[in-house]
């Protein structure tokens, strides 16, 4: 099964030997870091027999590049995210995760220990995950949420799934991440043709971005639907390139006021 589990920043050793372990038990192979601690002979220690694992992991300077080859990409976080969509429970979203990675790359991804993963980072996600926990300490450990995890979705991918409809999450021609940036970034290039980086909002753009990346991301956007979207605003960034911009609130000339 083409999963990875991507670990951002993590800060201890031994919870990245203890997650290398548990993906091992789990027969999951693919592991990698962004940023985070560097990993010796603690870690080392806690992989205890799945030391391969360890020493081929992956290492990325950013979260964008370790899951650019992945179809869909799934956050897991501990927190209530009132500024995004609502997360799913764990086994309720395994379903949707499997139809996926039965065809195309996945990646599973965990935050820091202490704080989790941002907003930022959890924005191009096409899936929000919660492991449920007791009220009483709701927050599991690294490479406790690791194993659940891995051990969730082994037993999905071990049993016969029910025939049922696939869901706009199971398309096997989605884009990966990495397309989905591209997607973001001439969206971005376009705004600032227009004059989106005069408005006095300075934090416009970056919003807009933002919430545009979720959408795209939760589309399933084919290659087809992809070409469209790029074809559009290549249009408008040429038409903006030759009007030239207006400074955000100011008034346009005369020539500007003609009916289009």
């Amino acid at each position: 099964m083409p999963a990875s589990f991507v670990l951002v920043d993590p800060r201890g050793e031994a919870n990245v030997g203890s997650v290398a372990r548990a993906l091992k038990n789990n027969g999951f192979f693919d592991l990698r870091i962004v940023q985070g601690v560097a990993f010796g002979d603690e870690a080392r220690r806690m992989a205890c027999g799945s030391e391969d694992v360890l020493a081929s992991a992956r290492r990325f300077a950013s979260l964008p590049e370790a899951v650019a080859d992945s179809s869909l990409v799934v956050g897991f976080t501990a927190r209530d995210r009132r500024d995004l969509r609502e997360a799913l429970w764990l086994d309720d979203a395994i379903p949707r995760i499997v139809d996926i990675a039965s065809t195309t790359p996945v990646a599973l991804v965990f935050g820091r220990e202490d704080r989790g993963l941002t907003a930022e980072e959890l924005a191009p996600c096409q899936l929000i995950v919660t492991i449920p926990a007791a009220i009483e300490r709701p927050v599991y450990n690294l490479a406790q949420a690791v194993l659940l995890a891995a051990y969730t979705l082994r037993r999905a991918l071990g049993s016969e799934p029910a025939p049922k409809a696939r869901t706009q999450f199971a398309r096997e021609s989605s884009l990966t991440a990495g397309e989905l940036a591209v997607l973001s970034a001439k969206l971005r290039e376009t705004l600032v043709a227009l004059g989106y980086d005069g408005h006095p909002d300075r934090g416009l753009i970056d919003r807009i971005v933002a919430r545009a990346g979720i959408g795209f991301a939760r589309a399933a956007l084919e290659s087809s639907d992809r070409d469209m979207l790029l074809g559009v605003l290549r249009r408008a960034l040429q038409v903006a390139e030759r009007a030239g911009q207006t400074p955000w609130g100011r008034a346009a000339d005369a020539s500007d006021q003609r009916a289009p």
